[in-house]
Order: C-alpha cells, then sequence, then structure tokens
C-alpha cells in the first residue's frame, strides 16, 4: 500500500490542506494510497479530518519513535510549506531515503531540487498530486531521489559534518 506522509503542524502555511486537498486527485490515479498526517492540529484542520475516507489518517502528536517509525514506513514524504527556513524534518525524511515532495518556500527549490532530494510545488491540489503521482508510479525515481537527499544529510547535515564545519569555522 502506498504511503504519503506529512509531518507538522496543520496549518495552510505549511500545506497540510494541500495534500488533504490532493488525496483525492491521487485516489483517482491510485485509489491504494494511504496518506498520514503527523503534527499538532489548529482549529481549522480538524474539519479537514472529520468523516474522512479511512485512506486518509490524522495522528495528532506522536512520539518521537512513532514519527520515526512512519518515516522510515513512508513512500514519500510530503510537506509543501510555503514558510520554511530550513525544515529538519525535510532532513529527517531524507535520513530514511524518503523523497521530498517540498513548498516552494524561498530557498526550498535549491534544497529539494537542486540537491536532487526531490521535488518542489506550489500549494495548488492538482500540483502537489501531480508530484505525488510522479513518485508513487515510479519506484526507482523514489529510490534515486531518497537516495540523493540521504547522502546531502549525511554530506552536510549529520552531527559528523556540522562539528567539522565549526571546528573549520573556528579554526
Amino acid at each position: 500500500v502506498p504511503l504519503v506522509l506529512y509531518v507538522g503542524r496543520m496549518m495552510p502555511q505549511k500545506g497540510a490542506a494541500a495534500v488533504v486537498a490532493a488525496a483525492a486527485k491521487v485516489w483517482e490515479q491510485s485509489p491504494e494510497t494511504h496518506f498520514v498526517f503527523v503534527g499538532p492540529a489548529s482549529k481549522e484542520s480538524e474539519a479537514w479530518f472529520a468523516g474522512n475516507d479511512a485512506r486518509l489518517k490524522y495522528l495528532g502528536k506522536v512520539p518521537a519513535q512513532e514519527k520515526a517509525d512512519a518515516m522510515a514506513a513512508c513512500d514519500v514524504f510530503c510537506m509543501p510549506s510555503m514558510s520554511e527556513i530550513l525544515p529538519t524534518v525535510y532532513l529527517e525524511a531524507w535520513s530514511y531515503g524518503k523523497p521530498v515532495v517540498g513548498g516552494r518556500a524561498h530557498g526550498l527549490p535549491e534544497l529539494v531540487e537542486g540537491n536532487g532530494g526531490g521535488l518542489t510545488v506550489s500549494q495548488d491540489a492538482g500540483d502537489v498530486s501531480r508530484a505525488l503521482l510522479s513518485l508513487l508510479g515510479d519506484e526507482e525515481k523514489r529510490h534515486t531521489l531518497g537516495a540523493k537527499g540521504q547522502e546531502l544529510v549525511a554530506r552536510r547535515y549529520s552531527v559528523p559534518a556540522v562539528a567539522e564545519a565549526l571546528l573549520q569555522l573556528y579554526g
């Protein structure tokens, strides 16, 4: 069963509503796909999940291990945020070798597409669904993008890489 994961606050600027809206479009071509949402709710998000399809699951805020398990289990990580600086949740997804569908906030296209770790989209449901379907339908592409993201995390954002950069900076 294909699994799309969103981790973050259930806020419009983070893209949760766009992912919920994209689910119906994804189901037209990939009806077996499940969407899992992890993170704190907002007043508006409660309605997004009320009475929805069983393939749309909201877990709320979960312990770190449950979040890690969700990352490990997903096929695609999707958070089309329009307000990020350096979303650590993208780095977490890449650390598990998962491709990222990210937003177009300043700097995200360079981080996500520029390093070959995923795709960036607007918060239009059609845009999000097209990106998701392109990845869900191509296992090799998912693996390639996830591996590039994983390599980026190891090279630039791992504890040893950051420690070495700090040593050079202070040296």
